[in-house]
């Protein structure tokens, strides 16, 4: 299982360095690499958000909700980078991230004392989870992200914050030690006991439901964004 789990995290470390270096090239217009829609293999992003969103009400496992998540996590991740360049599209998503949840985990699945209200884009910047973060956890997931205090204290745009927040939601999803991936070969996943995390079934599946919500809102507003720009490409995306 150490094993499987090893080459999970080596493959999705190269994924992310792959993606970081297409953002990079396609900005600096170097070398046409291929656009996020089709290194991701999305044949339409409106049909892709519309089918993702309505799987969340199939979901009755836990894995059903996690295989849920990735759709809409990549999708997500795919559609921001791929229309970030357009005129006002961050400062339209901005306004619609205003939206406010109730959410009883952070985003690293730590229960909050009560009930918290936080804005889409507040959960993004990761305001109240890294104040609820136990420093043990906090500096694990640092340093499993090669990421430091002072990279996280400079964010001040919403594309820094969706990129730190990205790379640190990979580890809590990935890592081999405290990771909530888990194959259907295997009983459960790393993160329900180790010696970062202690975390039920019942408190996954409860804060799945949380991310859900919050991540279908996110694809269905980046989607409003981008649409007239998907339309006006036929669904073709310039690289």
């Amino acid at each position: 299982m150490y094993y499987f789990l090893a080459v999970l995290l080596l493959i999705f470390s190269i994924i992310l360095l792959r993606i970081r270096a297409v953002k990079a090239a396609n900005k600096s217009q170097v070398i046409p690499f291929k656009t996020f829609r089709e290194y991701e293999g999305i044949d339409d992003y409106e049909k892709a958000v519309k089918h993702a969103v309505y799987a969340i009400s199939k979901c009755h496992t836990v894995m059903d909700k996690m295989k849920c998540y990735f759709d809409l996590r990549v999708l997500s991740y795919a559609l921001y980078s791929d229309y970030e360049h357009e005129e006002n599209m961050v400062a339209a998503l901005e306004g619609l991230l205003t939206q406010k949840f109730t959410f009883t985990y952070s985003s690293f699945i730590i229960p909050y004392p009560e009930p918290v209200e936080e804005t889409a884009l507040a959960r993004f910047y990761l305001t109240q989870t890294r104040a609820h973060c136990p420093q043990n956890i906090w500096d694990y997931l640092l340093d499993a992200s090669v990421m430091t205090n002072e990279e996280i204290d400079a964010i001040n745009t919403l594309e820094s914050a969706l990129e730190v927040h990205h790379t640190l939601m990979g580890t809590i999803l990935y890592d081999e030690k405290i990771g909530c991936y888990f194959d259907k070969d295997y009983t459960k996943p790393a993160i329900y006991d180790n010696d970062v995390y202690t975390v039920t079934e019942a408190q996954l599946n409860q804060w799945l439901d949380e991310e859900l919500d919050l991540m279908a809102f996110y694809c269905e507003s980046l989607l409003k964004v981008c649409i007239e720009y998907i339309k006006k490409e036929n669904g073709i995306i310039r690289v």
